[in-house]
């Protein structure tokens, strides 16, 4: 269930930030929720990684939960910290396009 409510709210800020600089709303929220859980993915496997070269045969001792539930927040912030990226990048586009048009009006 937390699933289905992390994957409506990461496609529906996505695709409101990108109508906003007009950009195509659903190709950026696919962007999102793949980064999402992409990110969930990686950090999970670099966890696992980590914690099997440091303490071998920790990872067969242990519940596979723990790897999940310390991923979701890295891909939250994964996600959070793309949100930002496109909004500065676009914001900066903007903000480019309004002073080529006043330098042509000048």
């Amino acid at each position: 269930m937390a699933g289905l409510f992390f994957i409506y709210f990461i496609g529906k800020n996505f695709n409101q930030l990108a109508k906003k600089y007009g950009k195509t709303g659903w190709a950026y929220s696919i962007l999102g929720i793949v980064t999402y859980y992409g990110s969930t993915f990686l950090f999970s496997f670099w966890i696992g990684i980590m914690i099997e070269s440091l303490s071998p045969g920790t990872i067969t001792d242990r519940n596979l939960l723990m790897f999940g539930l310390l991923a979701i927040p890295l891909g939250i912030g994964s996600v959070v910290g793309l949100y930002y990226l496109l909004r500065h990048i676009w914001k900066g586009e903007l903000l480019d396009q309004e002073k080529r048009l006043q330098m042509k009006e000048h």
